[in-house]
């Protein structure tokens, strides 16, 4: 089985840094460094059975895949490579989000 890769978009890449920056100044730099193999391995598990997660259609208009790895919310494209395009902490309002900020 050929291995499946997978891509960061910007505005991904730069959200975990923010993210992970975050994390370690308030929780410290263990969680934070649990939080970011976490994401990874959520990346890896997308690219891996790629459709995994479900589809918005009410909230994207092209095909975003929404996957949840607790508690938070990686949205990712099905192509090849598959690519990353955001990560929300899933408490937050998504529709909002997307709203507000399409990709």
């Amino acid at each position: 089985m050929p291995v499946r890769l997978y891509v960061l978009s910007p505005r991904a890449a730069q959200q975990i840094e923010d993210l992970l920056a975050e994390v370690a100044e308030y929780t410290g730099e263990e969680r934070s460094l649990r939080v970011e193999q976490l994401l990874y391995t959520a990346f890896a598990a997308i690219a891996a059975q790629p459709g995994v997660g479900h589809l918005r259609p009410e909230l994207v208009a092209e095909p975003v895949f929404f996957y949840y790895a607790d508690p938070y919310m990686v949205l990712y494209r099905k192509d090849i490579p598959i690519q990353i395009v955001a990560i929300y902490h899933g408490a937050r309002d998504i529709a909002a989000l997307m709203l507000s900020n399409p990709e």
